[in-house]
C-alpha cells in the first residue's frame, strides 16, 4: 500500500525504520560511554561496518516494527496473523527483518535469506 498521502510518523514510533546514519551521533556517544567495559574498537568497526552498507532504494513503505514472536499468531507451523502495531511506522522494511531471527531455524533463515535475494 503506498504510504504517499499519510502523516510522517513521529519517534519514536517512526523511529525504527529510519536510516542508521541518523543514529550515528548517539551511537557513538554511547560507544565512548562503554570504553574499559566493551572492546570500543572492535564495536566502532562494527557499527563503521553497518553503515557502510548502503540505504534501503525505494519509497518508504509501512513497517510493522516489532515482529517477535509474541506479535505472531502461528498455527501448524504458519503465521496466521500478525498483531500488536504500537511500532507501526513508514520507511526501510529492513526493520521487519527480524523475524528471521527471532523466528526462524538457520535452515530457514538460509531458505528466508535466499528468497530475499
Amino acid at each position: 500500500m503506498p504510504v504517499t498521502g499519510w502523516p510522517e510518523p513521529e519517534p519514536p514510533i517512526g523511529s525504527r525504520a529510519i536510516p542508521l546514519v541518523t543514529r550515528d551521533p548517539p551511537t557513538r556517544a554511547a560507544i565512548a560511554e562503554l570504553i574499559g567495559t566493551v572492546d570500543t574498537d572492535a564495536v566502532t568497526t562494527a557499527w563503521e561496518g553497518v553503515l557502510a552498507v548502503p540505504g534501503w532504494p525505494g519509497p518508504p513503505v509501512w513497517t510493522h516494527g516489532d515482529l517477535l514472536p509474541g506479535n505472531l499468531l502461528v498455527r501448524l507451523s504458519r503465521i496466521i496473523g500478525v498483531i500488536d502495531f504500537s511500532c507501526l511506522g513508514v520507511g526501510d522494511p529492513a526493520c521487519d527483518l527480524i523475524v528471521a531471527w527471532a523466528l526462524l531455524s538457520a535452515q530457514a533463515r538460509e531458505i528466508f535469506r535466499a528468497a530475499l535475494c
